[in-house]
This record gives structure tokens, C-alpha cells and sequence, in this order.
């Protein structure tokens, strides 16, 4: 007969599931061997720890390549256009019988999709969004402190310039550019309070910040700044009367959200002006009454 409750799993048998997310078991980055097995979990631990090169070196040495493969096979055409004997072949592509062109034009084809794919490919790598320098820091302090790698095969970050984050991809700029400054204060506090950021390294000196949570506190204090930026302005364009106060509070108004516009979001320069034109025209209204 067959039993009612269900056989326990062997890896849980005898433990209680974990109810909440911070019960959750988080193996600690010095469990895994020293080494690549050591890197690759610290670098797993976080979004912003993902850095790679671009190699943009290289793959500008083999556009160049490719590019004079491409041109070699122009000349080629050329070439072979001007000592065609019998020129109506070059009127027609039916009834152009001359094998040398049809295979000379097939390697144009298939150089031209090569060209064309790692073009595309190139596009989309020098697009990818640089790492900030703190995250590099944050690399190179732990790699240097741990040895868990040989030096030579870690110089790729100290190529700043030819980074990119993978962490990165889909980030809002605003958002970015607020949750730096955010995992600072939330890592000043907690030492402070003596408190632990995770459980994901043993190490005293290695501090996470939660995700979710800074995230959060970015989204509050997004509002607070766009509460600021537009309510404050506006109350004291309502309540002063002098007209040479308030002429000043629209003026710095004004800048102060084109320099924060400028700072925290990458916006074309046309974007950028519509957007202070539009706030400046909101403040006027309040201004003219």
C-alpha cells in the first residue's frame, strides 16, 4: 500500500524548509577553492563585480583585416571588368558565362556577410556601459589581497578604459548613478553598528550591500530629489514676493536641474534642452503670478 506523506528529500530530511528569504543558506565565497573556482564565485556574488574586457584593440586590428580583404577583392573586380574580352557579358548577369567573376563575386558575398556580422558585433561590445572606477577598485583590492590568481593573469583590470560591465546592462543611468552612493552610506552605517552585510564572504574586510534593498532606497531617493527639484521652487515662487527674489530663485532653479540632468542621465544635447525649457516654463507660470 502505498504511503499517504511523501518520502523527504535527503538533502532536507531532518531540516526545517527556510521560511524567509534571509534564512536562505548563502555559501560563503572562501568555500570554494582558491583559484579561478574562488574568483568566479566572488564574482558571481554581485552584478557589479562582472567585468570583462572589450578587446577593442583587436577587434580593431581585425576590422582593419577584414576591410582590406574586402578592398583586395574590389580591386579584383575591377580588374577583371576591365580585361572582360567580351564586353556584352558585362551587360547582363544571365548571361554572364565568365567563372572567374561569378567565384570572385561569391568571395565578395560571403567576405561582405563576415564584415558585416563583426561590425554588428563590434557596434553592440563599444556600446556595452563602461564599469564605474569603484567597482574596478573593488576588483583589484580583493584580487590583490587574496592572490587567489596569478598577477599576469589579472592585469585585464588595470585596462580600465577597455572594460565593460556586464552587471550594468538594463540599468537605469539615474538609478546607477544613485546606488553607489547609497551602498557607501548603507557600508559606513553598518560598520558603525558593527553589523555584517551578508553572508556571502567570511572576510571582515568584504562588504555586500542587499540589492533589493538599496534599490529601494534609490527609488526613495529619486522621489525626494524630483520632490525637491519641482515642489521647492515652486513653493517659494508662491509664497515670496519680491519680484528680484523670486527672478533669482528661477534662475537657479533652472541651472541647478540642467547641471542635474546632465550629471546623472546621459541625454543627447537637443533632449537636454527641451527638458530645462519645459521646466523653466513651468516655474514662469508660478513666476507670473
Amino acid at each position: 500500500m502505498a504511503s499517504a506523506t511523501p518520502p523527504l528529500n535527503q538533502a532536507t530530511a531532518g531540516q526545517p524548509l527556510p521560511r524567509k528569504q534571509s534564512e536562505l543558506r548563502v555559501q560563503p565565497v572562501e568555500d570554494f577553492p582558491t583559484g579561478y573556482p574562488r574568483l568566479s564565485a566572488f564574482i558571481s556574488s554581485h552584478p557589479s563585480l562582472h567585468l570583462f574586457r572589450r578587446f577593442l584593440r583587436l577587434r580593431a586590428r581585425l576590422m582593419l583585416q577584414k576591410q582590406n580583404k574586402l578592398a583586395m577583392l574590389e580591386s579584383q573586380l575591377d580588374e577583371l571588368d576591365k580585361s572582360e574580352q567580351k564586353k556584352l557579358r558585362l551587360g547582363t548577369l544571365r548571361g554572364d558565362n565568365n567563372t572567374a567573376r561569378i567565384s570572385l563575386l561569391e568571395q565578395v558575398d560571403s567576405a561582405l556577410n563576415d564584415y558585416d556580422r563583426f561590425s554588428e558585433r563590434t557596434e553592440k561590445m563599444i556600446a556595452r556601459p563602461s564599469p564605474k572606477t569603484r567597482d574596478v577598485m573593488n576588483m583589484q583590492n580583493w584580487i590583490e589581497n587574496t592572490s587567489s590568481v596569478i598577477d599576469e593573469e589579472t592585469l585585464f583590470l588595470w585596462e580600465q578604459e577597455d572594460l565593460f560591465s556586464l552587471g550594468s546592462l538594463g540599468t537605469d543611468d539615474v538609478m546607477r548613478s544613485l546606488e553607489g552612493p547609497l551602498e557607501d552610506a548603507v557600508f559606513w552605517f553598518r560598520r558603525i553598528i558593527k553589523g555584517s552585510s551578508t553572508s556571502i564572504s567570511r572576510d571582515t574586510y568584504v562588504h555586500f550591500a542587499n540589492r533589493s534593498q538599496i534599490q529601494a532606497l534609490s527609488q526613495l531617493a529619486l522621489a525626494c530629489v524630483l520632490v525637491f527639484i519641482v515642489f521647492v521652487p515652486v513653493l517659494l515662487l508662491a509664497f515670496l514676493h519680491d519680484f528680484s527674489t523670486r527672478a533669482t530663485i528661477l534662475m537657479i532653479a533652472s541651472v541647478l536641474f540642467v547641471a542635474s540632468l546632465l550629471s546623472i542621465v546621459k541625454t543627447k544635447p537637443g533632449e537636454t534642452i527641451m527638458a530645462g525649457v519645459a521646466y523653466a516654463a513651468v516655474l514662469v507660470v508660478f513666476f507670473g503670478q
